[in-house]
């Protein structure tokens, strides 16, 4: 009898509903995944996430304007959680920027393009208790 896979519950951080929407219903497909929250601002993140089982954070790291800053925000959560793992969604982003992402506590950094496949794996390998950076990034 094979052992059973253990659920990864993942929490989504980005200021668009309709990212937030997609992303929510590709990990609802996934049968090692759950949903386990969505968050609009950063905020409402480091609100909820204390009280929450999110073992991965999907997180967006321009937030709309007004907001905590991407970095900003990944020091606020590793310090209230620190076995959250991050996993850092953006659109744009230059080697400087990658290296800040993992020095500040981020598990990951993924280009916002990076297939849905890939990015369910991306999940999966920071669980996991690997780093990845997209292989589109300039890693440090």
């Amino acid at each position: 009898m094979a052992a059973a896979t253990q659920s990864i519950r993942v929490s989504l951080l980005d200021d668009h509903a309709l990212v937030r929407l997609g992303l929510a219903r590709v990990i609802e497909q996934q049968p090692d995944l759950i949903l386990a929250g969505s968050y609009a601002s950063g905020a409402e993140a480091l609100r909820e996430l204390g009280s929450s089982s999110t073992d991965v954070l999907v997180q967006d790291y321009a937030l709309a304007p007004g907001d905590i800053s991407g970095h900003e925000l990944i020091l606020a959560l590793k310090q209230r959680n620190p076995g959250l793992n991050i996993l850092v969604l953006t659109a744009s982003i230059d080697e400087t920027r990658v290296s800040a992402c993992l020095e500040a506590g981020a598990a990951g950094v993924a280009h916002k393009q990076l297939p849905l496949p890939e990015l369910m794996n991306a999940i999966r390998t920071i669980q996991s208790g690997q780093r990845f950076v997209d292989p589109s990034l300039s890693a440090p």
